[in-house]
């Protein structure tokens, strides 16, 4: 699926910058789906592994106490894997067919963001200990980082070397896409503009 759009060398300049950043936003739907997967994978061994308090009002809270970072990991990766999946999707509609069908294409692509907002939606009304999806990451973000420079026995284990290798690998990559996203752009800005 993700390399299913290939890039030409007989692409229009926006073509090639709608194609590269569909193969972002799919890249991106299935790692962030493979991190919530891998999350769960850990909550769920901890919790088998008994070594927690599993007494609390609810278990949302029970959760949120003692495996917070597989919690909101696998809650913040998952939805954030659905929105790009569905935005991958929309991006190639769009590219594929607004050209020959514009109707159809922005039936689609109403759709699709009608889809995008319904789950943002739902997901917001179901963050019982959060106000919305930004707050959630907040949250996550910041437990991440007291996990990585605190590094106290009630915080859990340190992240240690590859957490700091993961978070320099994300910004190379954030680097590079932001690089190559202006120069397509120029380039598509000027190709079209003559």
């Amino acid at each position: 699926f993700i390399y299913a759009f290939p890039l030409t060398d007989k692409d229009a300049p926006d073509i090639a910058v709608a194609k590269r950043l569909y193969l972002v936003l799919s890249t991106g739907a299935f790692l962030n789906a493979l991190i919530a997967v891998f999350a769960a994978s850990l909550a769920i061994t901890r919790l088998l592994a008994r070594q927690h308090n599993p007494l609390a009002r609810d278990p949302l809270i029970m959760m949120l106490r003692e495996t917070p970072i597989y919690f909101m990991g696998v809650r913040a990766h998952f939805l954030l894997s659905l929105l790009t999946f569905v935005a991958s999707l929309t991006l190639r509609m769009w590219t594929e067919y607004s050209y020959r069908t514009p109707r159809f294409a922005r039936a689609l692509l109403c759709l699709s963001g009608a889809s995008i907002a319904y789950m943002v939606a739902l997901y917001n009304m179901t963050l019982v200990h959060f106000d919305s999806f930004f707050h959630l990451w907040y949250c996550y973000l910041r437990c991440l980082f007291e996990r990585v420079l605190k590094r106290k026995p009630e915080v859990g284990k340190p992240a240690g070397f590859m957490m700091g290798v993961a978070f320099l690998l994300a910004l190379m990559a954030a680097y590079d896409l932001l690089y190559i996203s202006s120069v397509f752009t120029k380039d598509s800005v000027e190709a079209v503009l003559g």
